[in-house]
């Protein structure tokens, strides 16, 4: 029988006791005191209680464990908290990053990376691989681009230039957000190149659905692997320059969808603090620990394609569930990275929030395990190395677009793939700003660099 532990999934409701008669920070705090000394993986090192008027916020991160710490969080609202999540959040469709015009330049350019289906942004005709210059008609600096950055949840103004002349504004656009759903599937194609059919699957994070319970999001995920199953692919390239993380069930799903593991094959290890791992090893036995592949997805059986080879496209951004799908398939199969180094994130947390305390709105994300992979190997806190090096802007500008066999990353990838020798292109392209990106968008919220799981009950 499956252990409570393994039926890991995208966010986790739990009802923790506190006072509901008052709204004040002592009671806030209280209830995030007693659940960080249950479950913050760095119990033993928590900081000494601090002043009990402190805002909540304040409050939690007096405990936090730095500098080992760098991910846990807190939200106000809880509400919004779950909502980032699953991938729903005010926006206007796009996602971007900033670029020095020139190496060290105090001057930046935003790039779109890419533009979401059916948005506001798609319906303006914005394209990945536009370039803008001004928000609100304010010129993008490094003094300023946070603070500008902050305003894309409202409407907003961007002003375009010309990618070989950044310093000229041809146009501009008005742009209304909406509560917007991203789905995390972007694209996915089947390429016959050389004799070789090779799918390719744009992955941006991991979600089962968008919070209503559906599961769609991992019903079609699944679905599509059994497209790629039946369109008989040699090998599969995942793009997950965009993923920054997500729920850890669907990264156990996705992995044995590629795979085909069986169910009695260890995944990965989790590894709690030591007070949670006691109480959970005497309620559920040696193997509490243990996380195994699965054999259905969404309610149905796996769609596995049986690789025994991964090549996974990264960035600087690829973090948390996305470098566990690496540790955890590494042990089976030779995972070839192509891009940058990754982020580096070998840890998760669990969402904490009082649904039926109409005085604590408040929801937090605490860092709770570490994970390794069956060979209990969890050393990528510096990210993972990649095979072949290579960004996405080492071409120049404007981007080509994703999906084009052309264009940058996924070239690069397909020439490791069929032992071709590395194409050179981009420079005469159009202009060649500094390669490496200075911050994008999903660094505005830590949603979307969060790995989250749901923990068995505490006995």
């Amino acid at each position: 029988m499956q252990k409570p532990f393994l039926r890991l999934c995208a966010l986790v409701c739990l009802l923790a006791a506190c006072s509901k008669d008052s709204p004040d920070p002592y009671h806030i705090n209280n209830w995030i005191w007693d659940e960080m000394k249950r479950y913050y993986l760095w119990e033993a090192n928590i900081a000494a209680r601090p002043d009990q008027t402190l805002d909540p916020a304040a409050f939690f991160a007096a405990l936090l464990h730095k500098p080992d710490d760098r991910f846990s969080w807190i939200q106000e609202n809880y509400t919004d908290l779950l909502n980032m999540l699953s991938g729903v959040q005010r926006e206007a469709g796009y996602d971007f990053a900033f670029y020095h015009k020139t190496p060290n330049s105090q001057e930046l350019a935003g790039c779109i990376t890419y533009t979401k289906p059916r948005s506001p942004a798609e319906q303006a005709g914005i394209r990945r691989g536009d370039m803008f210059i001004a928000i609100n008609s304010e010129a993008i600096t490094t003094a300023n681009y946070r603070t500008l950055a902050g305003k894309l949840g409202s409407p907003h103004t961007l002003s375009f230039a010309d990618p070989a002349n950044l310093q000229t504004e041809v146009r501009s656009v008005d742009l209304q957000v909406t509560e917007y759903r991203e789905n995390p599937i972007l694209l996915d194609s089947v390429y016959v190149i050389e004799g070789k059919r090779i799918g390719y699957l744009v992955y941006n994070f991991f979600a089962r659905d968008n919070g209503d319970g559906s599961l769609a999001y991992e019903k079609e995920l699944n679905a599509l692997f059994g497209k790629l199953g039946a369109a008989a692919i040699d090998d599969l390239i995942i793009d997950l320059r965009y993923n920054g993380g997500g729920a850890v069930s669907v990264c156990i799903a996705l992995a044995s969808m590629i795979s085909g593991l069986p169910p009695t094959k260890v995944f990965g290890i989790a590894q709690y603090n030591q007070r949670l791992s006691k109480s959970y090893q005497q309620a559920y036995g040696n193997e509490y620990d243990k996380d195994f592949f699965v054999n259905t997805a969404g309610g149905n059986p796996i769609h596995s394609i049986g690789m025994n080879r991964l090549y996974v496209i990264t960035s600087s951004g690829t973090a948390s569930a996305s470098e566990l799908l690496i540790n955890g398939l590494r042990p089976y199969m030779h995972v070839y990275i192509v891009g940058d180094t990754t982020y580096g994130k070998n840890v998760g947390s669990y969402s904490l929030y009082q649904p039926n305390n109409p005085n604590n709105k408040w929801g937090m994300q605490p860092i709770v395990v570490r994970f390794a992979n069956k060979d209990n190997n969890s050393d990528y806190g510096n990210g993972f190395v990649p095979d072949v090096n290579v960004r996405e802007a080492a071409d120049g500008f404007p981007l080509k677009q994703l999906g084009d066999t052309g264009e940058t990353m996924l070239r690069t990838t397909l020439d490791l793939l069929l032992g071709r020798a590395p194409q050179t292109q981009g420079l005469a392209r159009g202009i060649r700003v500094q390669e490496r990106e200075l911050w994008n968008a999903r660094s505005r919220t830590p949603a979307r660099r969060s790995m989250y799981v749901e923990l068995p009950a505490v006995p």
